[in-house]
Parts: C-alpha cells; structure tokens; sequence
C-alpha cells in the first residue's frame, strides 16, 4: 500500500505562489474596481490586465475604444451569432502581430520622454522613435485591431473579405458614425512617407511628408500627438478585446474558439512572475525531431537550487496548463549569478501527470527530460544565507502593501505628479504642474480637489524643487 505522503496535489503545490499570493489578491481586487464588469467572470485568470490600471502608457487607453469594441462583440454574440464566430476565426489570424507589436512599443522607454525644444534634438527624437513606432503602431496593431468592426462592415454588405488591407478597413470606419472616431490619428499620407523615407524637415518645427503628388506640411510635434492617440486608442481596443475573451470563456470553449496566444502569455507570465523569477518572453518552435515546442525565455537571480527548481516546475505546470497542446516544453535559464542554464519537460507527461486526480511524487520526475535542469550558480553561499533572501523577499512584498493599505485609509485621495515647471515672474515663482488625481474614497471628484487642495499644492511644489536640483 502506498501512503498518502507519496501522492501530491499539483494545483496546491503549483497553482499558488504563497510570496506572491497577497500581491496578486490585491492587485485582482483593484483591477475589478477599476473594471466592475469583470464582477460577471466565474475565474480570476485576468492578472494581465493590472498593466492598465498601473503601467504607463498602457493605463491611458481610450475607455470610449475599449467600451464600443467589447458592447459590439457583446451584441453581435446576442443578435448575430454566425458572424462573431467569423470574426473572431479571421481576427486569430492577425492577433500575434497586432498584440505582441502593441506590446514591444508599449515597453519603450520614450512615452515620458519630454518634447525637446531644439530643433536638432527634436528631430532626432523623431527621426529615432516616433516615426519607426508610428508605422509599426499603424502596419501591425492599429491595422489588425480596428479589423473586427471594419469586417463586420463589409460582412453586412456581403462583400469580400480579400485584399481588406489596412487603408479599406480605415475607410469603412470613416463610414460609420458610431466609429468614426478612431481613423482621426491615421494619416495615409503620412503612412506612405514614413515607409518610403519620403520626409523633409523645414525650420522652424515644420515636417513635409511626400506621398506621390501630394506634400503635406504638419507641426513637427503634431506627430506626436497622432502617435500618442493611436496609442492609447490601440490599448483601448487591446483591453476591450482582452475583456471579451476573459468574460465569455465558455463560449469560446463551446464554439472552439482560441483565446489569442499573446493573451494566453502575458497572463502566463503575470502569475508566474515572482522575486528573483520573471518569464521575458515566450516562442513557438521546432525541435530537432520536429517536436512541436514552447521555448520560454526567463530570467532569475537565484543562487539557491532549490528556489529555481520551484518556479522552474511550477513555470512548466502552468506553461502546460495555460497553453496546452506542445509536446515539449524548453526554459531557458538567463542569470548574472549563474552559467546559462536550461531544462526541458515532456509536454505529454506534463498534461498526464496534471489531469490525473492523484500523482505519485516518484511518477512526477519523469516530466523532466533527461532528468536534469542545468543550473550552476557562480558563488557559493552559506544556506543561512539563502533562507534569509526568502525572508526578505517576502518583506519587500508585503511591507509595500502595509503601507499602501494605510495610505489609503488616511488619505482621501491619490496623486501623481506627471510633470512640474518652475519659473520666475519678477519677484515671484510660478509653478505649473500635471496631476492625476484618483479618488480612494466614495466622494466626488471635485469636493476632493476642492477640500485636498494644499496638499496637491505643497505635492507639486515638493516634485518641482527636487526637478530643480536635478
């Protein structure tokens, strides 16, 4: 006989990162305040979403974007149910490109940057980011994410689909009165010049786009303003398809509908990311063989064996649970601590050993192929040592909380303060700031202003004095 001791509870063992476990409960809290629709959901698998209450520039999505892409697809899923289904289908054929592009210019470090006001150094900015990011933003995401209402457009008319190319798609939008609004920050003109390198800078601050005989003269800053509203209408329209998928998941399931990979991955990585473990990226590949594999980039900072065989096996399992379906599973470990280390699971045995109501300890080790995950730390450290990091860790994530939980029950408001500028006038200072005010407590938001505002002020003089002294 085989005692209970010998068998294990996965989804315990590995569904739950107790460090982390606090963290994430708050955060999920948050994000169904801020989104009370996600109140409906039967799951808590919607982690990924925290980027738009916290991140920049994605918490700045256009909420009318967000609201009108999920209340269409809502609708079609209750009046009009043939055509949703095609959507959707067409829709996975170009959602890789459209998400993971949105996301690769989302992590750029240029979104603050504050527009310089010499003319080289502008154009410089331009030149190097917002002209390379604008027709990224407009070919592969903003193209491929208005496609699910421009298509619908088209399916009413019975038209074909064929050759619906991103100017098409734009102009059947411009059609409609109830979306019009999101062709204001594309340009074809502009487009088309950007691609072909057709561009002249005049002083002072005026760019000419060239697109065949027509030549257009803009503000050099008024290309940021359209890349900046592209933007924020692409995360609305990211958030509101991503609200649909989280919130309709049976009928998905039902119709055999994917739930886009990139989708799939960031809310991978949101619930395995830990301290000392984050997944950077994530790619589907060949072995060899001709495996089907899902090559997982991480990065850790562990000099402990058994933290990294953890978050190593507890990736695995969820890598399978999250995104079944390959027959191998490779992690690549990346460190400064350590040698570049690897391990890789057997995909058939993952989805075994997961779907199996009760696992032996002994059966589980055959997941890992060869037996072996190859980690080898580059120091050496007392084991004390390495149960103290454990205690820090768990410090620097709960202490934080402490305190932001206390923070909210003393004050009535949060502020960020996005920019400040100071001058003088004669014998005074004027200070100018941009502050985002968030309410914490059940009141409106101009009694707040109206009863907090010295402390916004004394807040904006405080972060224009320390600009200063920089």
């Amino acid at each position: 006989m085989v005692s209970n001791k010998d068998h294990v509870d996965l989804e315990k063992l590995f569904g739950t990162n107790h460090l982390t476990k606090e963290l994430q409960k708050v955060r999920l809290k948050e994000i169904v305040s801020e989104i009370p629709l996600l109140k409906e959901c039967t799951h808590e698998k919607y982690l990924s979403l925290w980027k738009y209450i916290e991140h920049k520039p994605e918490k700045f999505y256009k909420k009318q974007a967000c609201y009108d892409i999920f209340q269409f697809l809502e609708d079609l899923k209750s009046n009009d149910i043939q055509s949703l289904l095609l959507i959707l289908n067409e829709f996975n054929n170009y959602s890789f490109f459209a998400l993971t592009s949105l996301e690769d210019i989302n992590s750029l470090n240029f979104h603050d940057t504050k527009v310089p006001p010499n003319e080289y150094e502008l154009i410089t900015l331009l030149d190097t980011y917002f002209h390379p990011s604008y027709l990224r933003l407009t070919e592969a995401t903003y193209s491929n994410l208005i496609f699910p209402l421009s298509c619908y457009q088209r399916i009413k008319r019975s038209a074909k689909l064929e050759g619906f190319d991103l100017f098409q798609r734009v102009e059947e939008l411009k059609q409609t009165t109830k979306y019009n609004y999101l062709t204001s920050p594309y340009c074809n003109a502009i487009r088309n010049a950007i691609a072909h390198g057709k561009i002249t800078y005049k002083p002072p601050s005026t760019t000419i786009y060239h697109d065949k005989n027509v030549s257009l003269d803009m503000n050099s800053r008024r290309i940021i303003d359209f890349f900046d509203e592209m933007l924020d209408i692409c995360n609305g329209l990211s958030l509101g398809l991503r609200l649909f998928y989280f919130t309709n998941l049976d009928l998905l399931e039902k119709y055999g509908i994917k739930i886009p990979f990139p989708v799939v991955i960031e809310e991978l990585k949101a619930e395995l990311n830990a301290p000392g473990w984050e997944i950077k990226r994530c790619f589907e590949s060949k072995t060899v063989d001709n495996r089907s594999q899902l090559l997982i980039i991480s990065q850790n900072t562990f000099l402990d064996p058994l933290k990294l065989n953890f978050n190593v096996f507890r990736s695995a399992f969820l890598a399978e649970k999250y995104a079944p379906g390959y027959e191998r599973y490779f992690f690549q470990l990346i460190s400064k601590y350590s040698l570049l280390g690897w391990a890789a699971f057997n995909g058939t045995e993952l989805k075994k050993q997961r779907t199996q109501n009760n696992t032996k300890t002994t059966d589980y080790s055959n997941v890992l192929e060869d037996n072996l995950i190859f980690f080898v730390p580059k120091l050496k450290v007392p084991k004390i040592f390495l149960k103290f990091s454990t205690l820090v860790s768990s410090f620097r994530i709960h202490v934080p909380l402490k305190i932001a939980e206390m923070k909210v029950a003393l004050n009535p408001i949060s502020l960020e303060i996005r920019d400040t500028m100071i001058h003088r006038n004669g014998f005074y200072s004027i200070v100018k700031g941009v502050v985002i005010v968030k309410v914490t407590q059940n009141s409106t938001l101009d009694d707040l202003i109206r009863e907090n505002y010295e402390l916004i002020i004394k807040n904006v003089i405080k972060s224009a004095r320390k600009k200063q002294e920089k």
